[in-house]
């Protein structure tokens, strides 16, 4: 899910969770998760609360951890959720702490952020350092061998769709785009976008008529 401010996690996780599609303001989103989070869903009436306190092992059932709901958040390129007072932050991973201190009808929550930048937790405000979790996985950037073998494999992906055998890039122009990207950050999306650049020039060339089709006729991109 793509946001446009920080605010808007509430807003897009609450109309997941809850499949409710109605326009809902950050603040009001906010207090419905933070409510799930920490208290549980809004209980019955009274007199459905006397009923239930007069049968021992419902209770019992109700109150024991298998019953929670487990809900996992997966925030990707997390640095961009980063704000003066990082409150957004400071929700979600405080969200999970509570919830583990809350009622047994509160929903367990588990958050994985994922970020562009090594040493972003150090970045944090304090507040939001003490409620992150002590695992961290670092992954490395792509060299030239992982970048040709994923450039590849999508390429065959795409070959296999269309349902045509051709070789749209040459395999020196793999390696060229694949080297490149390794040597300056080692981002496979660069890697893509490279190629889609190439492969729209080219198109856009054999439209205009400045460039011809090969004696396979298909066009195989190559490095000029």
């Amino acid at each position: 899910m793509e946001m446009k401010h920080p605010f808007d996690a509430y807003v897009r996780l609450w109309e997941v969770i809850s499949g409710n599609k109605e326009k809902k303001t950050p603040g009001i989103a906010a207090g419905k998760l933070e409510k799930m989070f920490t208290t549980g869903p809004e209980t019955s009436s009274s007199s459905d609360k006397n009923k239930n306190n007069n049968n021992n092992d419902d209770n019992n059932n109700t109150n024991k951890p298998k019953n929670r709901k487990a809900v996992v958040v997966l925030l990707d390129e997390i640095d961009y959720l980063v704000s003066a007072k990082q409150t957004v932050l400071y929700s979600f991973f405080d969200w999970p702490i509570r919830a583990t201190k809350g009622t047994a009808s509160a929903s367990q929550l588990i958050v994985i952020g994922i970020s562009n930048t090594l040493n972003l937790p150090e970045q944090l405000h304090p507040k939001v350092q003490s409620r992150l979790g002590m695992d961290r996985c670092i992954f490395g950037a792509y060299n030239e061998e992982d970048s040709i073998k994923i450039l590849k494999s999508r390429l065959d992906i795409a070959n296999e769709s269309s349902g045509k055998n051709v070789r749209i890039f040459e395999p020196d122009a793999i390696k060229f785009s694949a080297k490149k990207v390794a040597a300056i950050s080692g981002d496979i999306r660069k890697a893509f976008q490279l190629c889609k650049i190439s492969a729209e020039t080219v198109y856009s060339e054999l439209e205009s008529g400045k460039r011809e089709l090969n004696p396979r006729g298909c066009i195989g991109i190559r490095v000029e």
